[in-house]
């Protein structure tokens, strides 16, 4: 991939902008969602709520593996009482 400058994106760059990007679009979607729309859902199909957990979830244990770290759910509460 090239930058904006023409040169060439390292890959944590470039996951990075991706992950940007993802998050833009779901705050876009999402923010109109009503709370029965993001909780209800069929017997057939995960409603929004799970979805979205899910996309989440995901995202925290990729980021921190690019920065060489731990997911904030596998570290826990612990890292925000840290000074």
């Amino acid at each position: 991939m090239v930058g904006k400058c023409g040169g060439a994106v390292d890959s944590v760059s470039f996951i990075s902008y991706c992950l940007e990007q993802a998050q833009i679009r779901l705050i876009g979607t999402c923010e109109d969602l009503t709370q029965e729309e993001v909780l209800g859902g069929s017997r057939y199909a995960n409603n929004v709520g799970v979805i979205l957990w899910h996309v989440t979830r995901a995202e925290d244990n990729l980021v921190p593996r690019l920065e060489n770290g731990s997911a904030f759910w596998a570290v826990g509460m612990r890292s925000l009482a840290s000074p």
